[in-house]
């Protein structure tokens, strides 16, 4: 028997947040596999919302109400809910966590946490509860972008662990140097760190795309400065003198919800554009299905789930070179991909844009690498 712990779940208003300890939950299940698991949901303020109270409470109690919706309908899940006042002082994250497991009696042959941030930072409670059970880390983050004082404070727990699951290659070096830098702070043995690959399903059959005489862009992601939005009206530019007929649909919310439509009024690209709420899945991949070009360019993903999920519908991809998921599972040197090499001079390369957009996609170039992503990454 298996125990996922993590911080939070996809819920309708949510849905990316948890969805990697979700998806886990969900792999094991689909095997048969009993598994159970606990989200340590952290009740604390946010900066976005530190003057406007009220707004802060809202969205917490919204989130928990929609919580407790999936959790009553399955009782392998456990929610727990605890305060944490005192978020810029990581050292004691479960300062305020009382509660105990409902599982602390059971058997399990393994216990995987999900993310040092912040689900992690409470090993001192999940060890009380499970005293005799490995403990395994499974990190989405990349280290090297947290705050050096959260790295010191991190690098003291560490050695708690049993073992450490990155979710890329880039994950995993990211502990390396950590390690070396505060070897000091930590207390005990390293753990062992093994490579272990968002589960999520692709598509694997054939699919025949009939030509439209606009050409379809898509992108999936949170409405935030750092998925690219701005730098990817640059491309949406070069498009456009080049009398390519284009229309960007854009699936995401997020803050940058404004600045997109005001960016798109001031390039007069509004009739262009289109931006819609969340969309889960499958219903998706449909949209997925009737774009030609996925275009993302992340100045920093720890993996990116959503351009191998389009590429798998035969999707050529725009993306910058900051994706690990192009990268480490080798598409970045595929004919169907273009990685934009400097996001901030996105001009010098127009020629190459033109000419991959215009080009037919190579459809022996999709099927000869899908098996192969298909083993790595398949939820089935």
């Amino acid at each position: 028997m298996k125990l996922i712990i993590t911080d939070s779940i996809p819920t309708p208003s949510y849905q990316r947040s948890g969805i990697f300890a979700y998806d886990d939950f969900r792999f094991f299940s689909n095997k048969g596999i009993d598994v159970k698991m606990i989200i340590l949901y952290r009740i604390t303020y946010e900066r976005r919302f530190l003057f406007n109270f009220k707004k802060q409470v809202d969205f917490i109690s919204h989130q928990i109400k929609e919580i407790k919706e999936v959790v009553a309908k399955n009782p392998n899940i456990e929610f727990i809910p605890y305060f944490s006042f005192i978020k810029p002082f990581v050292f004691k994250e479960d300062l305020f966590l009382f509660k105990k497991s409902r599982f602390r009696k059971q058997a399990f042959d393994q216990i995987t946490v999900h993310n040092m941030l912040h689900t992690g930072l409470n090993i001192s409670w999940i060890k009380k509860q499970f005293p005799n059970n490995q403990i395994i880390l499974k990190e989405h983050d990349n280290w090297l972008l947290y705050r050096k004082f959260v790295r010191y404070f991190a690098s003291r727990r560490i050695a708690q662990y049993d073992k450490i699951l990155a979710n890329s290659e880039s994950t995993k070096q990211s502990f390396l140097k950590i390690f070396s830098d505060y070897k000091k702070q930590i207390k005990g043995t390293i753990p062992i760190i093994e490579i272990d690959y968002p589960k999520f399903s692709i598509n694997t059959l054939k699919i025949s795309k009939t030509k439209s005489p606009i050409l379809q862009l898509l992108t999936v992601a949170n409405l935030i400065k750092a998925k690219g939005f701005e730098e990817s009206f640059a491309i949406l530019k070069i498009l456009e003198d080049a009398k390519i007929k284009w229309f960007w649909t854009i699936i995401g919310k997020g803050p940058f919800y404004d600045t997109i439509n005001q960016m798109a009024t001031d390039f007069n690209f509004s009739h262009k554009i289109s931006i819609f709420p969340e969309v889960q899945k499958p219903y998706l991949f449909e949209y997925m299905k009737k774009s030609d070009i996925y275009l993302q360019l992340s100045y920093m993903e720890t993996f990116g789930i959503a351009p191998i999920e389009a590429f798998s519908y035969y999707n050529k991809l725009i993306v910058s070179d900051h994706i690990t998921s192009i990268n480490e599972l080798g598409l970045a040197t595929n004919n169907n991909v273009l990685i934009i090499r400097d996001i901030n001079n996105i001009i010098a390369q127009k020629k190459d844009i033109i000419s991959f957009i215009m080009k037919d996609e190579f459809e022996s170039d999709f099927e000869r690498v899908l098996p192969e992503l298909n083993s790595k990454v398949n939820l089935t």
